[in-house]
């Protein structure tokens, strides 16, 4: 009887392949922003498995204030594991 759903929060940003080259100071800003979000993910147990630039968002204020939380984003766990749990994936399969 009851409904189930999902509720994403929109994001106005481009992903990290689709802006020009950057300087050292905003790649710097982006790999610290990353780490933070995997070692918030490794804290909960698990792992994300699919950390490339498509999944990494860059919002409009981050080239303003790239030190601000919340300016980089890392998407896309469909393929998020438990850490040590069962391998998902093998060398040559398809997901």
């Amino acid at each position: 009887g009851g409904a189930l759903g999902i509720v994403l929060e929109r994001v106005d940003a481009v992903a990290l392949d689709a802006v020009p080259p950057l300087s050292a100071h905003h790649t710097g800003w982006i790999v610290r922003h990353l780490a933070r979000a995997l070692a918030v993910l490794h804290g909960a147990g698990l792992v994300h498995r699919d950390v490339k630039a498509p999944n990494v968002l860059l919002t409009a204020h981050f080239f303003e204030a790239p030190h601000e939380a919340g300016t980089v984003r890392l998407i896309d766990l469909g393929i998020a594991a438990k850490q040590g749990g069962t391998r998902l994936t093998r060398q040559g399969s398809v997901i």
